[in-house]
């Protein structure tokens, strides 16, 4: 059962939308042990500060150039934006007033301070001017009075100086490693290539306080990649495609101006603005096999023999010991036919055969895409697949303008097996190719192809005789024979290629490749508690699964007016596992631009809640508070829109308020509180063309 309540107040022109979602009476497992959450909805805190213009536009203070003074004539406030509604103006900045702040609340509401929760100022006149849309974050008002100061740009910083404006630190790392309760840390602008990980806690009293100092080039940077060596690039036989050598030990993204590439399959194949990385050996770039030829048993080619391969007892093809060798350091070419059994085999036409996409596994050591956020030497060997003749991308650039996230691609989890969606078999007999790396793990070279849950399929090292009948083999779950043709001697290639706009020669450019990784922790961590990081530009590497550039582990943190890019899977995540009193961690005014699958999240625990706490204390589920950001371009990487895509996931929460955040495009959804989320509050949220949903 759902219980909605939308409410449009006056003129302000604010709509608020705020559901609790309770469920009825069922025998799920849940039920058991506690009672259904109550269908109260958490109060709202308040407002941010922040002016509202006639056009719509919802502008924090700090970008809007309002001002408020005290007209004490007429006994009431003004405003210097006539036409514009102004939201909960801090009383201390009002102009023209010099009696105590208690005084003015008593003055203008005839309550105490502490009793204004939220109030709106709107003053009549002709409206000014409609100002241009934002394109960032709004600036931070730093704190004055820095205890620690960070400016890497300083001829004489070095994280053994003391720490002062004359004589400032080098790293961000320094300086958070000497943090203790009431810090404040100013840092100048430079671009710090550092894995950031704030260990210590403030006090609600005295936070620790990390400031990014905007100056003419704006705010620092935190970023994962490094510039790639002087004169790395050498052209290719391929126009425009140059080479260079994965110098950082990961296979990850590669930025133009600071500004990731996009990653496609192929050196051969790059259009300018894309790279391609290759693990595997140069050989394995050169097609020497034609994937639409059938090939039989017995066939020779550049001097091989395609020879009938069986399975071992698990129902894994072995490269290894074939001829009595290692498998190692090579590249093989694989071929079976695959039959699909018909929906309606008696009126089975193989002229009109049915497509069926499913996702499907691929066991073993080889993966078509690399395991992100993961060193070099850990990788999987690398493969690639043809499919009735077609190369299956191994990876997808998915946006709103260009969704190709229906397009068969692997995943880009973590491990050593892969998971391809949208697999391309169709009803009836598919000719399978693969090509087969060895030199990243040599001596792991089983591989083993899972048909899709529930498909019944039949296998045939050679072409089939009868297109519109299967042959006499068993129906299984795997493909049972192979004709293998190889080895093909290989040396490792380890390279990047980049095709740049208008084939201009990244020797002349600044380009970066991926050197940190997000695994357990992000590029930047807050693991301990009241922590807030403000005004950094914070960039690139190479993310594990679900793990962000921005981790707040602790509790009642804040992350605001941070611009975040190049998250290769997410932006920003936060934890919320200790109880409904403690006091919120907030996200605020903060940009993401093109997260690979989501933009920001906050979880909670389940283990904590009785039947006697789920509704009052609520412990393992302590509030978060998403508002005034701004995300674009959501789950570009293609993730599965069941398992982790969009603007926002969050799931085991209660308590989120989620509200005037502007979610554009991408190609996942907007809003999504997966399971066990109640007592939440969504308002005031603007959706921009979300894929399949808003919330």
């Amino acid at each position: 059962m759902e219980f909605c309540l939308g409410r449009y107040t006056g003129t302000l022109m604010r709509v608020a939308l705020s559901c609790s979602l309770a469920l009825l009476a069922s025998t799920s497992a849940f039920s058991q042990y506690l009672p259904f959450p109550s269908t109260n909805v958490t109060r709202a805190p308040r407002l941010a500060p922040m002016a509202i213009t006639p056009g719509g536009q919802r502008l924090l203070l700090s970008e809007s150039g309002v001002e408020v003074s005290y007209d004490p004539n007429a006994r009431k406030l003004v405003s210097n934006k006539p036409g514009w509604w102004i939201v909960n103006y801090p009383l201390e900045k009002v102009k023209n007033y010099d009696g105590p702040i208690a005084g003015l609340s008593q003055l203008l509401f005839d309550v105490p301070q502490e009793y204004v929760w939220n109030w709106y100022l709107k003053t009549p006149g002709t409206a000014a001017a409609e100002p241009p849309a934002p394109t960032g974050p709004a600036p931070i008002e730093p704190t004055p009075n820095p205890t620690i100061v960070v400016n890497q740009r300083a001829e004489n910083a070095s994280d053994s100086n003391p720490g002062t404006t004359n004589a400032p630190l080098a790293t961000i790392s320094a300086a958070v490693k000497r943090a203790t309760p009431g810090e404040v840390i100013h840092v100048h602008y430079g671009v710090y290539r550092e894995n950031v990980l704030i260990e210590a806690s403030g006090t609600a009293e005295a936070p620790i306080r990390l400031e990014g100092i905007r100056g003419p080039e704006g705010m620092p940077v935190i970023d994962g990649n490094e510039p790639f060596p002087a004169n790395s690039w050498q052209p290719t036989i391929w126009p425009g495609v140059f080479r260079a050598d994965l110098f950082t030990g990961y296979e990850g993204p590669v930025s133009l101006n600071s500004v990731p590439l996009i990653e496609r399959n192929l050196p051969s194949a790059l259009q300018p603005g894309e790279y391609a990385s290759n693990r595997g050996s140069r050989e394995f770039l050169t097609l020497n096999v034609d994937p639409k030829t059938k090939p039989k048993e017995g066939d020779q080619f550049a001097d091989r023999t395609w020879r009938r391969v069986g399975l071992d007892g698990e129902g894994f093809l072995n490269l290894n010991g074939l001829d009595g060798t290692s498998a190692g350091n090579s590249v093989y070419w694989l071929s079976t036919n695959v039959w699909i059994q018909p929906a309606n085999p008696a009126t089975f036409d193989p002229a009109k055969a049915a497509s069926i996409p499913a996702s499907l596994f691929i066991d073993g050591h080889f993966r078509a895409y690399r395991s992100t956020g993961t060193r070099l030497v850990d990788q999987a060997n690398k493969n690639r697949i043809w499919v009735n003749g077609e190369l299956l991308p191994s990876t997808v650039y998915s946006t709103a303008a260009n969704v190709e996230i229906f397009q068969p691609h692997p995943h880009r989890n973590a491990g050593i097996f892969e998971e391809w969606f949208n697999f391309p078999l169709k009803e009836g007999w598919n000719h399978l190719v693969f090509q087969m790396d060895t030199t990243i793990r040599p001596d792991n070279t089983r591989m083993r192809f899972n048909f899709p849950q529930g498909v019944t399929a039949r296998t045939s090292a050679d072409p089939p005789t009868a297109l519109n009948q299967p042959n006499s083999q068993p129906a299984l779950g795997t493909v049972a024979q192979y004709l293998v043709l190889g080895p093909f001697p290989a040396n490792p290639d380890r390279g990047i290629y980049v095709r740049l706009p208008g084939n201009a020669n990244p020797n002349e450019h600044n380009l970066e490749l991926a050197a940190r990784a997000t695994g357990l922790l992000g590029l930047v961590t807050a693991k301990g508690d009241y922590t807030y990081i403000r005004g950094f530009a914070v960039r690139n590497g190479t993310h594990y699964q679900q793990q962000p550039l921005v981790a707040l582990q602790g509790y009642s943190n804040l992350l605001e007016s941070s611009l975040l890019t190049g998250a290769e899977t997410v932006a920003v995540t936060c934890n919320a596992n200790k109880d409904s009193t403690t006091p919120a961690t907030v996200i605020r005014n903060n940009w993401i631009y093109n997260p690979g699958n989501v933009g920001f999240g906050c979880s909670g625990v389940s283990e904590q809640l009785t039947a006697d706490t789920i509704d009052s204390t609520t412990p393992g589920r302590s509030s978060a508070i998403f508002e005034h950001n701004y995300v674009t371009g959501n789950n570009w990487g293609g993730f599965s829109l069941g398992w982790s895509a969009g603007s926002s996931k969050s799931f085991k929460i209660s308590g989120l308020v989620y509200r005037y955040n502007t979610l554009d495009g991408g190609s996942g959804p907007g809003i999504w509180l997966d399971f066990e989320a109640w007592n939440n509050r969504i308002e005031g949220n603007l959706f921009r063309d979300a894929y399949r949903y808003a919330i």
